[in-house]
């Protein structure tokens, strides 16, 4: 226990200085119950007392901390922040800290649920939200400030309106507001100061937030003596009143104004010349003007200074015009005292009591369904939206058996106003290729999507979305017209050029007429029902290279061209360089380029120099990269001119014949495929053929190719959807030797072990042999291949008496790719093509008929294999237990 404090002014304790209820605080929170309390210092400096109080529902094993500015709050660092202690407050868990800190003008802080492996600070949530912690001039030393937060983070559905789609597209009309500060109060005696903080992006011009309740400072829910809250820091309002100890608890919620243009310059008004101050008698002097002392606790809010607060625009409502909510939930813990609103005997008597002791709705009051689906009450076209739900309440701090009461300052950090019914909009989905126009040549292109964005915006929708624009010239063939497979995760396809704009850029130059002829010939033989990829790209790459070499070269030596070489060039120059060797080597397998499969910072300055003889191919890629970009841009700018979204896609993976493979192949797992497991459509699941990322590679520079990646494509998209997003969390990972999805497994997941199985009964020396490989007997060649053929497969494709079926796979056709590229030679007969297809058929599902998967890397990691007890091992086993167990491991890897 610390020493005893000094009997001065300075150090007296906060009951004794507020003259409120709790005179035993300090006594438990110098030797009270624990938590996470830290002492008063003995010193004269003048330190705050800052209760900490969030209600959160945390898991087993996890726990709160709070971190913020300053050494005592862990420099915004968590793992040297303050562990808050829980308790339940009825359905409740809420967790909370007592610090002491030097008084400042404020603090700033934030929450992480964390939970501790090896004795290692893991942070599992973190709560986006900054907090801010206004300190009063007026708080004496060891004052208590009362800090009541609601977690926040992007979780909450209207935060999506923060993002850059909305605030930067959608919602650009609304300006963004900060830096304000609301009329502050300053403590005094036998009160405390009490200071609300709500949020709503959905706000519109003209509207306002306020809060009405049950005490006079609030209005007694009478509509036109709100108090008018702050916009501090948008979407932040603030407020504050001064509340005798005796009026807690109370209640209260937040509502909408929306106000005619004379009450809304009223409004502003009010936002500089301060609103409910008063200076009572040997307080500190309040740093606004105060109104007349009548207004200071009655109803009259800004009377007459603010027209009421702007709630009508031709004069007062009476005060008789009653918002009280309807069924208004009973009071937490305390109860109210005079002054509250709430008559003495309601406040002695059951919960129904207070619900009784509200005021009513006067009957005149003309109620309808607003905007948000909250209470609308409508006058002289000026409309009051109540949030919905159970009035809020404010009370003063009871935690189990410690009274933390007596505070001389309430921070009610309140989350968001509650709406039932959020924004709402609606767009449409389309492949750019798809938006074809009377100018497009063989497809739809970047251009194109001008008139799709005056339809959507005609029409009120407010959101396109697209697929993947990225080039995926892999194989130069109409296999390249799938989207998701990456040859680049930053160039753009060439397929999406419109030529006729292609000399924009460059004023007083226009197409040159033999080219414009050749580009409507084959706009009109490429108009066809569907689109013929390959004739499209033959096309548009010749006479885009006919365009560059005509006057296109000269957009290289513009000002604007440069300054997006600059800044494109980290990923042009190798590009660049990628399509050159992949033209060259007529493949994009880079790993059999043979010097050139390892690039080099000296390879690619050789490969792109100006002094060799292929230049003109090199920077004709730079050009079409240079008008792909210009053109998608033009497009994007457009868009959110009229107030639409473009949505890219983003695949989750790449292909592993792209640039970014052959530049970081560290980054990659090379020797794995991506995919999905078995479903209802495709029994043997899906090998995608894209290797899967190297995420402990990733994170040792910070995820820098994912910023990248992600910050290339914010230059053209306001808003991008991520394909099997999933894939971040885990990935069905299958070994890069299998042609299915079947075998594969989730990454990461917790694998089988040895001792699992053996602690299940599956037990012997042969018990992996059993179930690790591919259980194959004669009875299942007889059946799958007929007793003639069988003998031949037999013969030829596996090793008689070994393996677990008396047949194993011999080495060279163990893979499932080896089995996949069975083919007959060409120009073979029917019978021969019937027969082919049926031995490689068989043999991929003898292939596939084992129970465990070993992992390639670590042969000690075990996985059932999908669907397991379907397969023919799994019926013949001859044990039950193994049979049960099997079954019970599988359903638990996969399902639970």
């Amino acid at each position: 226990m610390s020493a005893p404090m000094a009997a001065n002014e300075s150090s007296r304790l906060p009951g004794q200085q507020r003259g409120g209820p709790a005179g035993g605080f300090v006594a438990d929170l110098v030797s009270g119950p624990s938590y996470g309390i830290t002492q008063i210092p003995s010193n004269k400096e003048k330190r705050i007392n800052v209760h900490f109080r969030i209600p959160f529902m945390t898991k087993w094993g996890q726990s709160i901390v709070v971190t913020g500015t300053g050494a005592l709050l862990g420099n915004m660092n968590y793992a040297k922040g303050v562990a808050l202690k829980c308790h339940h407050e009825k359905d409740a868990l809420v967790w909370e800290a007592l610090v002491c800190l030097p008084w400042q003008h404020y603090y700033k802080y934030r929450y992480a649920v964390v939970s501790y492996e090896d004795g290692q600070q893991v942070i599992e949530k973190e709560e986006l939200l900054e907090h801010t912690l206004l300190l009063h001039e007026g708080l004496s030393h060891g004052d208590v400030v009362e800090v009541m937060d609601t977690w926040c983070d992007r979780s909450y559905p209207g935060s999506i309106l923060s993002t850059s789609a909305f605030t930067k597209v959608i919602r650009q009309h609304k300006q963004i507001k900060s830096g304000g500060e609301a009329p502050q109060q300053q403590p005094a005696v036998g009160e405390a100061v009490v200071r609300f903080q709500v949020m709503d992006w959905m706000l519109e011009d003209g509207q306002v937030v306020s809060v009405t309740g049950s005490i006079p400072q609030l209005g007694m829910w009478q509509q036109d003596q709100m108090l008018l809250l702050t916009e501090t820091d948008t979407p932040c309002w603030e407020g504050e009143i001064r509340v005798p100890y005796s009026t807690f608890a109370f209640t209260y919620k937040y509502a909408v104004n929306t106000r005619s243009q004379a009450a809304s310059a009223a409004a502003a008004q009010a936002a500089t010349a301060g609103r409910r101050v008063r200076q009572p008698s040997g307080s500190p002097a309040s740093p606004t003007p105060a109104p007349p002392a009548a207004a200071v606790n009655g109803p009259a809010v800004l009377n007459g200074q603010l027209g009421r607060l702007g709630i009508t625009a031709n004069g007062p409502v009476s005060s008789s015009s009653s918002i009280m909510p309807a069924g208004a939930a009973a009071l937490g813990p305390g109860r109210p005292g005079p002054g509250s609103g709430i008559p003495q005997e309601a406040a002695a008597g059951s919960p129904a009591a207070y619900v009784a002791a509200m005021p009513p709705s006067p009957p005149q009051q003309q109620q309808q369904s607003g905007p948000g689906g909250i209470t609308a009450i409508m006058r002289n076209a000026t409309s009051t939206l109540l949030e919905i739900g159970e009035p809020r309440v404010c009370s003063l701090p009871l935690a189990g058996a410690a009274s933390m009461g007596a505070p001389a300052v309430v921070v009610r950090h309140d989350g968001f106003v509650r709406r039932d019914r959020l924004w709402r909009g609606a767009g449409l989905a389309l492949p750019v290729f798809s938006a074809r126009t009377f100018q497009s040549v063989g497809n739809g292109e970047f251009l194109d999507l001008l008139p799709v964005v005056d339809l959507a915006d005609t029409s009120g929708m407010r959101l396109i979305q697209v697929l993947p624009v990225n080039d995926t010239c892999v194989y130069n063939m109409w296999w390249d017209s799938y989207p998701y497979s990456s040859l680049s995760v930053h160039a753009l396809h060439p397929q999406y050029i419109a030529l006729r704009a292609a000399l924009d850029d460059l004023p007083g130059i226009s197409m040159p007429a033999d080219i414009a002829a050749e580009i409507e010939e084959a706009r009109v033989k490429l108009d066809g029902p569907v689109v013929n990829y390959e004739a499209t790209m033959a096309t548009k790459l010749r006479l885009a290279r006919r365009i560059f070499e005509a006057a296109g070269h000269k957009s290289l030596q513009t000002q604007e061209y440069r300054e997006w070489f600059v800044a494109s060039e980290s990923w042009l120059v190798p590009y660049a360089a990628f399509c050159f060797l992949r033209d060259l080597f007529g493949t994009a397998e880079h790993w059999n380029w043979g010097v050139m499969a390892t690039p080099t910072q000296e390879l690619l300055e050789r490969l792109t120099s100006p002094e060799q003889e292929w230049h003109n191919n090199i920077w004709c890629c730079y050009w079409l990269q240079y008008q792909l970009h210009r053109q998608l841009k033009q497009v994007s700018e457009y868009a959110a001119s009229r107030r639409v979204v473009l949505k890219g896609d983003l695949p989750i993976g790449v292909d592993k014949r792209s640039v970014d493979t052959w530049m970081e192949p560290h980054l990659f797992r090379m020797d794995k495929s991506t995919g999905s497991p078995p479903d209802f459509f495709d029994p043997n699941g899906q090998n995608w053929g894209f290797p899967t990322y190297n995420w402990e590679a990733m994170e040792e520079d910070g995820y820098a190719w994912w910023k990248r990646r992600l910050g290339h494509l914010s230059q053209y998209f306001h808003a991008y959807r991520i394909d099997h997003i999933l894939g971040f969390c885990r990935i069905w990972e299958i070994p890069g030797n299998c042609a299915t999805g079947l075998l594969g497994y989730f990454r990461p997941s917790i694998p089988l072990t040895v001792k699992e199985l053996e602690s299940r009964g599956m037990t012997g020396a042969d018990t992996l042999t059993r179930l690790t490989e591919p259980y194959v007997t004669k009875a299942l060649l007889n059946k799958l291949f007929g007793p003639q053929l069988a003998a031949e497969v037999a013969a030829r494709y596996f090793i008689e008496g070994e393996g677990p079926g008396g047949f194993r796979f011999r080495p060279e056709y163990f893979s499932e790719k080896a089995l996949w590229d069975l083919k007959a030679r060409p120009n073979s007969p029917d019978w021969l093509l019937e027969e082919v297809a049926i031995t490689r058929k068989g043999l991929l599902t003898l292939r596939q008929n084992l129970l465990i998967i070993r992992d390639p890397d670590n042969p000690e990691r075990l996985y059932p294999r999908f669907a397991l007890t379907s397969s023919t091992s799994y019926k013949e086993l001859p044990d039950a237990g193994w049979k049960a167990a099997l079954s019970q491991l599988h359903d638990d890897y996969f399902y639970r």
